[in-house]
């Protein structure tokens, strides 16, 4: 179920710490700005954390309808720090995040809170699975040629970037028969200009 205006704003004065600053519904517009945010704040952040969450998404998903940054990922004020929601929503429903380990959204879902989509794991094992360039890369099983990246035609450099060994082969002949041709040509330009010199 997703929340309009009014039903938020209701949601936001239901809460037992907020009673006292329940305000009638249709002077909300009027509050702006920071106002309206401090009075927001009022309450623990556990208790805004549950106003802003939408447990009724089709997929299970639990949507972040609070404020977003601008890659998509909810944040939330707590004990005067800004946190990510989904590290917020971790520590509270699970438990603390061990250290080293970020917070993979299975789901894919950025806004997502949902305790049951959302796992600790290393910042490599959470790149992998992404949609970004390294997570994309990792998962060809084949270089652009058709060449399969199996143990015997996969070769890894020094900086850990997998190159396949057929393209490669074929990448120095082309090199090695270029730079032959080349020379032999010069060599030939060098003996007719001295051969009509003379």
């Amino acid at each position: 179920m997703i929340l309009d205006g009014k039903q938020r704003h209701r949601a936001v004065f239901s809460c037992p710490r907020l009673a006292r600053v329940s305000l009638p519904i249709q002077k909300r517009p009027a509050m702006r700005g920071r106002s309206f945010r401090r009075l927001i704040m009022v309450g623990t952040s556990e208790e805004r954390f549950w106003t802003q969450v939408n447990r009724a998404d089709s997929n299970g998903c639990w949507g972040w309808l609070g404020g977003k940054n601008r890659w998509g990922y909810g944040r939330i004020s707590a004990n005067g720090k800004r946190l990510m929601v989904h590290r917020f929503a971790y520590e509270l429903l699970v438990g603390p995040i061990p250290e080293g380990l970020t917070i993979d959204h299975l789901c894919r879902n950025r806004a997502c809170v949902n305790p049951a989509h959302l796992e600790a794991v290393d910042i490599r094992t959470n790149l992998l699975r992404g949609n970004g360039w390294s997570g994309l890369q990792s998962r060809k099983t084949h270089c652009p040629q058709g060449h399969p990246y199996d143990a015997q035609n996969t070769y890894y450099e020094p900086n850990k970037h997998r190159r396949c060994r057929t393209c490669g082969l074929l990448y120095e002949r082309k090199r090695h028969d270029a730079t032959y041709w080349r020379s032999y040509r010069a060599k030939r330009r060098k003996a007719n200009a001295n051969s009509i010199s003379q």
